[in-house]
């Protein structure tokens, strides 16, 4: 028996590892490529140069066209005409005009400041502003405060003290009249009230109801019962029912 050699070797245990798939699927997958991947590709590729030929192509020409000979011509018309021409005049203004003009404005500004309303501002102050704020603390502010000081706050303090001592005052009489005048007479009139109900009011209650009740159960009652039955009689005597 021949010795088997290394390379054999390897691509049986490579293909013992990695098993190939039966013919018959690879003859099924190359028939599945040629009739369905292949036109497919073929036709995209088709659409593709079709598009680039009848849109890409057109499209590209005119804008080229617009660019060549409109936009770059406007562009250039608008860059050379306007925009430069506008850009030099505004930097004149700004060089020749604006800027000695906020120069000027701003050294009379100052020259202004330093020279009217610095010195105005200053002698005001030392002429109005202080003397009035030394005369209102003088005559106004001190003497207030030393009339409150010396006057209003004492004065306020034995107002209070007074207006506390009669508010105690007025509270201890209220007191005192309350226990020993209100409360002795209210007790005095209720017993004198209990005893008139007592002594006078229910014996003549008595007097008066008896006579009442007497008239009512021996006088008016009977004669009510007597009244149904002649009532009864009558009704009787003349053939009604009792009504």
């Amino acid at each position: 028996m021949a010795p088997t050699c290394p390379a054999l070797r390897s691509s049986v245990m490579h293909t013992e590892k990695n098993p190939q798939p039966p013919r018959w699927a690879v003859w099924v997958a190359r028939a599945i490529s040629v009739v369905i991947v292949v036109p497919l590709t073929l036709t995209w590729e088709w659409l593709k140069a079709v598009g680039r030929l009848l849109v890409a192509r057109p499209v590209a020409a005119v804008g080229r066209f617009l660019w060549r000979w409109l936009l770059a011509p406007t562009g250039r018309f608008l860059l050379r005409f306007v925009l430069r021409p506008v850009w030099s005049v505004v930097v004149w203004l700004h060089q020749f005009v604006l800027r000695p003009t906020g120069r000027g404005l701003g050294r009379f500004f100052s020259a202004l400041y330093r020279g009217l309303v610095l010195p105005v501002g200053r002698f005001l102050r030392m002429v109005l502003l202080v003397p009035l704020v030394w005369s209102l603390r003088t005559f106004v502010a001190i003497p207030l405060r030393w009339l409150w000081l010396t006057a209003l706050a004492p004065a306020a303090r034995w107002l209070g003290m007074a207006l506390l001592a009669l508010a105690r005052l007025f509270g201890a009489a209220l007191m005192w009249a309350y226990l020993h005048v209100a409360q002795p007479l209210w007790r005095l009139l209720a017993a004198m009230g209990r005893y008139v109900y007592r002594v006078v009011l229910t014996p003549l209650g008595h007097m008066i109801v008896a006579p009442v009740r007497w008239v009512r159960d021996s006088v008016i009652a009977p004669m009510r019962l007597a009244g149904r039955r002649l009532r009864l009689q009558v009704g009787r005597a003349f053939g009604r029912g009792p009504s």
